[in-house]
Parts: structure tokens; C-alpha cells; sequence
């Protein structure tokens, strides 16, 4: 995972990264891997391809954040497709 301090330290000597991996966004929104490959997926938050991995772009994970502050966004738990339990 990136350096944490480059991600929310406003003094820090470099700039933050504009590209952001799939578990620097899970500690930024303090969200499972699975729910920000979910969120990935069906495309809530916005991502590029980078080879064979998703990037998320910084200021499209600010908007998303705006979002779900504004009500125009939200994170729904998974239910649709999911198969009932034979137990």
C-alpha cells in the first residue's frame, strides 16, 4: 500500500499520488476490498485500467465522497444475486 502519510498529510514533501490503488481506496473509505470491488464493478466509483489492475483517479473518489454526503450516491449491501442459504 502506498505511504499513508502521502495520502492525508497536508505538509507532506511530495504530492499525493493522482492514481490510487484498490487498498489505498478501502483505507481511505474505511471499506472492505470486496465492497470497493463491488463499488468498482458496477461502476459507482470510477476506475481505469493500468495492465492488469484498477487505478482509481483522486479526484473522482473526492466526487464520489461528495456524493454519498449529497444523497446522490450511496453504498447498498450486495443482495441482488445472491443465492439463499441450503443450511
Amino acid at each position: 500500500m502506498s505511504d499513508p502519510a502521502l495520502l492525508t498529510d497536508p505538509i507532506a514533501t511530495e504530492p499525493p499520488p493522482l492514481l490510487l490503488r484498490v487498498d489505498d481506496v478501502c483505507a481511505l473509505l474505511s471499506l472492505s476490498r470486496s465492497t470497493v470491488n463491488r463499488l468498482l464493478v458496477n461502476g459507482t466509483i470510477p476506475s481505469v485500467a493500468v495492465g492488469r489492475t484498477r487505478r482509481v483517479v483522486r479526484t473522482d473518489l473526492h466526487e464520489f465522497v461528495a456524493d454519498l454526503a449529497a444523497g446522490r450516491a450511496s453504498i447498498a449491501p450486495r443482495t441482488a444475486g445472491r443465492k439463499p442459504s441450503t443450511r
